[in-house]
């Protein structure tokens, strides 16, 4: 989860623009960088209520700007971040993870409601709300697992990580062919398929502190969620595409809005999450 996981290594990863930052917003980019790893490096590493406080924070500053995206009203976007907050608070307390989710699903029902009924923004919000809450619960319980949530967080961190840079660097240096012009002008297949091949090195070289004996099932595995993390990415350039925002807000000095640094985080941990369903047992015993 991540963050958070989320808060902490998503911070570094390289910009996504096709120009070089000025001198000053690199300095901007720097420390806030340093700052959000720190706090979010914490967060994963104590766990418990610190972790789960910091996801619960950042779920409802996401659900806030994807709000703003579509509805200009100050009061919407505030309301939004809070009910999701509090519902997550409330699950939370109450214990299972599947009752936090089942709350979710309800206010994004009820958000739902007002889109149909008075403010057509209700509707957009309530995708959001849905997609964040499901990224919130999905992190909890990643993170709560015993027997390897603290390394499967980081791991799913490092593997985002591993494919923004790999993407940037690979997609810059080769160009080519768009990945998708209409939702990202910048992104290439060459920087797609370089941000695979990152993932999928770092996913064999993390083996170990996985503690997994077969290496290239990691590295398989952190290619599969290489590819949920670029789709993440690309679904918020859709929605930016789609209300004419160059970033998602301007929370972060130097990065933007915090969608476009959890993007990928968000993408990814969905994955993680619904693998360990589907498989029936933890990251580490894959």
């Amino acid at each position: 989860m991540p963050s958070t996981n989320s808060i902490a290594v998503s911070a570094v990863t390289v910009p996504q623009a096709a120009e070089a930052p000025k001198a000053g917003s690199l300095v901007q980019r720097v420390v806030s960088a340093l700052v959000l790893a720190g706090v979010g490096a914490l967060s994963i590493e104590a766990g418990g209520v610190l972790f789960n406080s910091a996801v619960l924070l950042v779920a409802s500053l996401l659900t806030w700007e994807w709000a703003r995206l579509a509805d200009r009203s100050a009061i919407r976007a505030a309301a939004a971040g809070a009910s999701l907050f509090v519902v997550l608070a409330i699950g939370l307390t109450l214990s299972p993870f599947s009752l936090d989710f089942g709350l979710v699903a309800a206010v994004a029902v009820v958000w739902l409601a007002i889109g149909l009924l008075a403010a057509p923004s209700g509707r957009w919000i309530a995708l959001g709300i849905l997609y964040v809450g499901a990224w919130a619960v999905a992190a909890f319980w990643l993170r709560d697992d015993p027997m390897g949530g603290r390394e499967a967080i980081f791991w799913l961190i490092a593997v985002c990580i591993a494919t923004d840079t790999g993407a940037y660097f690979i997609g810059r240096g080769l160009r080519g062919p768009k990945l998708a012009p209409r939702l990202s002008p910048n992104k290439t297949w060459a920087g797609c398929v370089g941000g695979l091949l990152c993932a999928g090195a770092v996913g064999y070289v993390l083996a170990p502190y996985m503690r997994m004996s077969d290496a290239l099932l990691l590295a398989a595995a952190s290619v599969g969620v290489s590819v949920a993390a670029q789709a993440g990415d690309l679904l918020e350039s859709a929605a930016k595409r789609r209300y004419g925002a160059k970033n998602s807000g301007s929370l972060i000095p130097g990065h933007g809005g915090l969608f476009d640094r959890f993007d990928s985080i968000i993408g990814a941990t969905l994955a993680v999450a619904v693998a360990c369903l589907f498989i029936g047992r933890s990251v580490i015993l894959w």
